[in-house]
This record gives C-alpha cells, structure tokens and sequence, in this order.
C-alpha cells in the first residue's frame, strides 16, 4: 500500500498508522477506533420469504465479499467471534436510510450461516413503517444497510486490502441508494446479477465514474461521519465559507451594485472564499484601481498617508502568508487535528514562530520597514494598524486573528451536546419583522357526488402563529499584550466557549417553550390544556402513559375531519434527564418492563425517540412530554435570520486601536406552530 493510500486510511479510521516492513501485517486493536463513525453496506432483500401478514421478510444483511472504498477495499470477516451483537440482544433497530428519527421495526434471529449474516426484518405498525412495508412488498425498495463501527482491522503491506477482524453492528436500514450489491432482498434470486467491482490498481481511489450505476454520496462519502456529526461538519464548512465571503464585502466601498451582485453570486453559487476574492480582486480592477508595486504590499509612509491602497489579483505572497499562518494558529491551538491540514502547516514554514513573529512577518511582505520598530509590542500595533490587501480596509494580520476566532467559535458551536434540533423544525426569516407562521388545517372531509352531480368547493382554514426574531450576542477583545504575550487561548478558547454559550441560548429558547407553556395566538388558549385534549394521566412513562399519549395524538381533531381524528403518530419522548433511562428501557423493551409476574406481555408503545435534557430536570424532575416528528407536523419551531443557523462573528474598524475587538451574535426566536403534535404529562 503506497503512502498516500496509507494517509487516507488514517484519515478515514482514526488511527495513526506507521510506515510497515515490506510483506508485514499491521494489526490494530482499540476499541475506540473510529468511535462515532459510521460505516455501511448495503445488499438485495430476498422477498421470497416474505410473510404479509406478520409484515416480516428475511434478509442476508451482508457477507465477506470485498467492497470498494476509497483507500482500497475492505472486507469484513464473518464469524460469531468476529461481530460484536450486543446492541441487538434485544433486537436491531431497522430505519429507513440509516436515519435514526425514522425507526420502522426491528431485525431478530441475526445469526452467522456459511459466512453471512442473516436475519429476518419486522416491519412496525406506525405510520411510516406502513408506507415503507408496501414499497419492500411491491418491490420498490429493494436494499437493505447495515451500520458497523470497526473495532480491529488488519492490513497488508502489499496490497490494498483491508481485513475487519472485529466489527460491531448497531443498525440497519432500508435504503433507497445502495453502496453496493453483492448480497441482501433477492440475495439467493439467480435472476439478480452479482454487483462486479471496478477493475484498478492496487491503491488506486474509486471514482464514481468507476461505477456509474452508484449514487455519488456512496463514493464521495463511504467513509462519512455517522449522521449528526457528518450534518455537522457540513453546516460548519458552509458556514465558514460564508463568513469569510462577507468579510469580503464588510468595507463600504464594496456594497451596492455589482459588489452586491458579485457577493450573492459567490453565496449562492458555492465559491471558495480564494476565488471569490480573485472576482473582487478583478472588479475592483476594472474600476480604477491600480496594481500594487514590490509584490503587493503598501510601504509605511503609503501607509501614513492615508492612501487608499491598491489592489493586485492572485495568489500573492500576502494571500499565501494569510493562508500559512492561520493554520499554523490553527494547528497550534488544536482546532486543526487532521493529518494532511497539519502537514500543510508544517510545510508552510510558519508553525515555529510565535504571534510576535508572525507580526512582523506580515509587515515584510506588506513592504514595511520594520528597522525602527525595536520591541515586540511596536511589532504587533503596527501590524494591527497597516491596511489590508486581502481583508480590504482592516489590517491582513487582524483579520487572521479573526478567522481563527471564526473558527473556534463554530467549533464550541458544533461540539456542544444539545438536543434542541431533534425536537424543533428549523425556519428561515429575512428580517426582524413580526413574521407569521401559517398552519392550515386538514381539507374538509370528501362528499359523494351523485351523477350528473355538481362537485362541492372544499376550504382549509388558516391556523397563525406570530415569531419575531431577537438577536443575542457579546463583544470580546483580543488585546495586543495578548498577542505580543502569544497567548493562543485569547481567540481561540474564548470564541470556543462563547460558540457554546450560543448554542445553549438556542437550546433554552426551545426548552421554553415546553416549560413556559406560551399562549397560542390561533385560540388564545395555552399550548398544554385541557381544551386541547394534549394533557395526560399524571404518571411516569410506562405503557400505559405512553399509550395514553399516543391515544390523544392519534385522535386530535380539526375541523370538519373531527369524526376520524388525524392520526398524528407519537415520535419521540421528551424526558428530563432524571427519567431517560427509564424511558430508554421502555422505548427498547419488547415486553413491557413494568410487567413483574413474567408473563412476557408484549410492549406495544416501544420503538419511540428518546430526548432527555436537563433544562427540563431545573423545571420538574417528573414532568414528561410526547411530540411527533416536527419535520412531518406543526410542534415547534426555531427560526434564524436568512438561515444563518450559527453564531457569527464580525469586526468594525474603529472599535479599538489597542488590540482586536469583536462581536458574536446570533438571531435566532422559537415559537409553537400548534398543540396536536405535542402531549404533557405531569409525571408523579
């Protein structure tokens, strides 16, 4: 295996591999490798054993056969001593493409035959399950996944493949797009063709083109991040890129016209934050400004002068400095762990210096004569106060301090454990004005129509929320003793612990809603209350509780449709922390926990979400809630200002000249869209 392979298995498992002696065997045991990495495999199920009535089908959930992935292939050994079952003693959770707010039944009877796994899917009764049960048993969904966490591996120096010798399994899914066919509905169908893989070299990195047939996230993502932490890394690069486009344009000679064209275009488009500049760059060429002489820099006595200065396109020195010593801060201060960003680092020549150092780096290639500045406290004011080439109108060396801070921050932002997005929609608002959230209520119920007979117009009528968006945040500064002292930790763990503080306000505007029980607008009546049928028995989760709640959801009415009931589905259980296990118990047990003389008397209620947190311990340790899926109906959601889901920060010149000072906001407000997807519980 060739060093590059190499670097991108590491990369890939989390685990630092050393260069092997020719034909050996590298073995790695832990068993924290990979922890919280998802992998998968998708394989055909076999409909021939298909029982309607039961809502069961077999399946051959996946086998030893090589697949492709992009450090080589991997193989995963198939033996009872070789797959960890313990998370499916009670049952395997089965959802639908590996999402684990949408479970559809359980996998039982997993066993080892002839080298492949097997089992035989329930498909539950909810509403969801149901839907996706006609699709398997029409045959349109055809492939099922699995979810492993690699445990030990072991790797050949001569080729690129890896042998799994310890694998633990914790999900499977019915799934639309299959990473690859080699077994699973159909696995024993003669008629169903083996899934051949590509034909490369030994190291070489599969493409989608490879296999055309493949959906480009099987490839581009095999080895992606389990769910929530893959969502994200995603929102923290795109966010990233963002703020650093609108750094761009924050000066105001770079509003209005077609700056603001050019930035919407670079938003909306994708560009990197490199190219983006490149177009600025351009544009502002075209309008008058004249290339910089020496290479791009601006010369003390410019600088004193007061001219604006000019503006050169490309990858210049200044561009390559910004670049190199951000991530050499970067790297240092630990917000950057990866193995090919930390060897950029290494090779960009600025990981030995301190921020002194960097500063007067800076004000070399910026062209300024360094010679009478004598201490490191000159080196660093002077640095902060030369205008920038890159960040335009604010000093290059303040803004490098600034996207570390960024960066930190969305890191504090990202690593924070809250639960606030499983149990609210996220919205979008465009401004600060009181905004309405429209819900319209079932269609009136459908009427015969007799021949010849004349067809009835049927309404819907409005239910409205009001949200209005209120924005939170804080100033921090960075001082030049900071700086000069190469204290890292002034903008790195600061905006670190202020992107946590963000992401709990977000979280307590949620929670509020639940413990604050707001008025809604469409009844002015409050959200929990006996005249919306959503308040149950007093009691502890159980099946009998939850079985209640489900009962009150299931027949919620609206208008004309109140014969029927809506039929709202009970997703999650949403628990003080005090009561989560005790929930999780009950949301996993295939006989009812409470059930004290074994009689095996089935749990009807199990295969909900559990939430706990403990905001709703400060409110009442007994208190309990019931929600539906709030992406699928009207529970509660938390709106931010043009979909801008994190904390943000920006500088302003002329806030400070002793140093950086910044702001972090959010905007953000969370309201209640209705009352029959939730039910209240006072618990005991």
């Amino acid at each position: 295996m060739n060093t590059h392979t190499r670097t991108k298995l590491a990369a890939g498992i989390a685990l630092a591999l050393s260069t092997p002696v020719a034909g050996m065997m590298l073995t790695r045991d832990d068993p924290t490798l990979a922890e919280g990495r998802a992998m998968h495999r998708t394989i055909t199920l076999d409909r021939k054993g298909m029982d309607a009535e039961a809502r069961t089908v077999p399946a051959a959930l996946s086998s030893e056969s090589e697949v492709p992935r992009w450090f080589g292939r991997e193989k995963l050994v198939h033996t009872d001593e070789a797959i960890d079952l313990s998370r499916a003693r009670d049952g395997l959770p089965l959802l639908f493409n590996h999402n684990r707010d949408v479970p559809i039944g359980v996998v039982r009877d997993l066993k080892v035959v002839d080298g492949v796994l097997r089992g035989v899917l329930h498909f539950s009764n909810n509403a969801r399950a149901g839907e996706i049960w006609g699709d398997v048993r029409e045959g349109f969904l055809r492939d099922i996944s699995i979810g492993y966490r690699i445990l030990k591996f072991e790797e050949s120096a001569d080729d690129d493949l890896v042998t799994v010798t310890r694998w633990e399994l914790f999900e499977s899914s019915v799934v639309t797009i299959p990473a690859d066919r080699d077994v699973g509905i159909n696995r024993d169908d003669p008629a169903m063709p083996a899934f051949m893989l590509p034909q490369r070299q030994p190291g070489a990195m599969l493409t989608r083109e490879d296999d055309p047939s493949a959906g480009q996230g099987e490839y581009d993502n095999v080895r992606r991040l389990s769910f929530d932490q893959g969502q994200a890394a995603g929102i923290k690069a795109e966010s990233e890129r963002r703020a650093g486009i609108a750094r761009l344009f924050l000066p105001e000679r770079f509003r209005g016209g077609e700056f603001d064209a050019l930035r919407t275009a670079a938003e909306d488009g994708g560009w990197s934050v490199t190219e983006t500049t490149d177009r600025l760059l351009e544009l502002v060429g075209r309008a008058g400004a004249g290339p910089l002489g020496g290479g791009g820099g601006v010369t003390q006595a410019e600088d004193r002068g007061g001219r604006e200065p000019s503006v050169s396109a490309g990858d210049d020195s200044i561009d390559k400095f910004v670049r190199g010593a951000e991530l050499a801060i970067c790297v240092r201060s630990r917000i950057i762990t990866e193995r090919e960003p930390v060897a950029e680092a290494r090779g960009a020549g600025f990981m030995g210096m301190t921020l002194s150092e960097l500063a007067r780096e800076y004000l070399r290639i910026a062209g300024v004569d360094t010679r009478g500045l004598v201490n490191r406290d000159q080196i660093v004011r002077r640095a902060l106060e030369v205008r920038g080439i890159i960040a335009h109108g604010t000093s290059d060396f303040a803004a490098i301090v600034e996207n570390v801070a960024t960066k930190a921050l969305l890191m504090g932002w990202t690593e924070t454990p809250e639960t606030w997005n499983r149990i609210a929609r996220v919205g979008n608002l465009p401004d600060f004005k009181q905004a309405s959230r429209v819900g319209l209520s079932e269609f009136s119920n459908l009427e015969i129509v007799r021949e010849n007979g004349e067809y009835k117009t049927g309404d819907m009528s409005d239910r409205k929320e009001v949200v209005q968006l209120l924005t939170y945040g804080r100033l921090f500064g960075i001082s030049r003793q900071a700086i000069v002292n190469d204290d890292t930790d002034a903008f790195t763990m600061v905006p670190r612990k202020m992107g946590r503080a963000a992401q709990r306000k977000v979280g307590d505007l949620v929670y509020a809603v639940l413990t604050g029980n707001p008025t809604l607008n469409q009844d002015s009546t409050a959200l929990f209350h006996a005249d919306h049928s959503n308040l149950g028995t007093g009691g502890a989760p159980s099946v009998t509780t939850v079985s209640e709640a489900r009962k009150l959801m299931k027949l919620q009415t609206d208008g004309e449709s109140a014969a029927a009931g809506l039929n709202i589905p009970l997703s999650r259980l949403i628990v003080p922390v005090t009561l989560e296990d005790s929930a999780s118990v009950l949301a996993a047990s295939e006989y009812d926990p409470a059930d004290t003389n074994n009689s095996r008397a089935p749990n009807p209620v199990r295969g909900f979400e559990v939430v706990a947190d403990p905001r709703l311990d400060a409110d009442s340790t007994a208190q309990w809630y019931a929600s539906a899926d709030p992406q699928l109906y009207d529970t509660i959601e938390c709106a931010f200002l043009d979909g801008q889901t994190e904390p943000f920060i920006e500088t302003q010149d002329g806030w400070s000249t002793d140093g950086v000072q910044m702001k972090v906001r959010i905007d953000a407000a969370a309201i209640p869209l209705d009352f029959r997807g939730l039910v209240r519980n006072a618990g005991s």
